[in-house]
């Protein structure tokens, strides 16, 4: 569900209007309780602002013009799309899918910016869809059962985006001491000390928008264990790639999944650009991904796949007990009907 973030415009609209509303509100209470002193205190807060226009009045203009959402968005997609690779990577030699990218095929990541045009222009989805499509049938060459450890936080934000955060950390300290060792913030009204405030303020909604957005990106990797917890008992389960073929419950939902999808993008796509409501939809919008599956029928060797996963698996515990470190190489067994995806291409030529 997206739900729109209120605007620091809208904020400072609205607390211009309680501000006015306010004045007759005090007014009428004190009148009517002069024990208690809101109107009083309302007033010396009208000529501390009076006093202290200047700085008002720069700190306005800094909150307006000194934003960066785009930095957020930008950097929580790069870390999310980071974090889908090497989960990818992580689980590429087993046999299963890996539980991040499985979420992400039920679940189509969304846009940080939330704009029809922003959702309907973000390519995560397809970028995750892309990924499922090179794999889904190429399950016969995994050579082992476990994943590697999880990437450290190190790995998923990246070493560029932790030096950002502390560079700009680092400057708005340094900036903060030198000026409160001039002056304290109370006398920051005059001189050149009141141009340093728009600096402050940039620097440290950089540090704030680049928190959230490492917050945000999902590396915790909270969500993705709830509901995997929540329906399938554990927090990595393992879901073998057969398993979602399209004639699998899974693989249909997954199915499904995508064309709901693609459906909503394209509806936000036309309503971004005007074009009005179509009956028939026209799936013209650059983000859409392709179908997850490649072939409508399953491939002939799928049939024998869980067959070969058994001994493939068999074999690798008999090696893991003889405590062997080699993996067992990406060869098949002895199935005729389980075959490289590149053998059955030759065979359709």
């Amino acid at each position: 569900m997206n739900i729109k973030k209120i605007s620091v415009s809208f904020m400072i609209f609205s607390t211009i209007c309680l501000g006015i509303i306010a004045y007759p509100t005090t007014y009428a209470i004190q009148k009517a309780i002069p024990s208690i002193q809101p109107f009083s205190g309302y007033m010396k807060m009208l000529e501390y602002l009076a006093d202290h226009k200047t700085l008002c009045f720069v700190i306005l203009l800094t909150v307006l013009f000194t934003g960066s959402k785009q930095l957020y968005a930008i950097t929580a997609k790069e870390i999310k799309l980071r974090h889908l690779d090497l989960e990818v990577q992580r689980w590429n030699f087993t046999p299963y899918i890996a539980p991040l990218h499985l979420y992400y095929m039920f679940f189509p990541q969304q846009s940080y910016i939330k704009s029809n045009r922003a959702i309907a222009s973000d390519f995560t989805y397809r970028t995750t869809v892309d990924h499922f499509r090179n794999r889904i049938y190429y399950n016969a060459n995994y050579n082992t059962f476990e994943p590697n450890k999880r990437p450290s936080l190190f790995l998923l934000i990246g070493p560029k985006i932790i030096a950002e955060i502390i560079g700009y950390f680092v400057a708005f300290m340094f900036s903060l001491v030198t000026l409160l060792n001039d002056k304290p913030i109370s006398e920051w009204d005059s001189d050149w000390h009141v141009f340093a405030i728009p600096v402050l303020i940039f620097l440290i909604r950089r540090v704030y928008y680049l928190i959230k957005s490492v917050m945000d990106s999902g590396v915790r990797y909270n969500h993705v264990e709830k509901f995997f917890n929540d329906n399938y008992g554990e927090k990595e389960p393992r879901i073998k790639w057969h398993e979602l073929y399209p004639n699998q419950q899974i693989g249909a939902t997954i199915l499904d999944v995508w064309k709901k999808e693609c459906e909503i993008r394209q509806r936000l796509y036309d309503q971004s650009y005007n074009r009005g409501e179509n009956k028939v939809l026209i799936f013209d919008c650059p983000s859409l991904p392709e179908r997850p599956f490649t072939e409508e029928d399953i491939p002939e060797w799928a049939e024998g796949s869980e067959e070969h996963y058994e001994i493939m698996k068999e074999e690798w515990e008999v090696r893991k007990r003889m405590n062997t470190t080699d993996q067992l190489p990406p060869k098949l067994a002895a199935n005729p009907k389980v075959i490289f995806i590149t053998e059955h291409k030759k065979r359709k030529c």
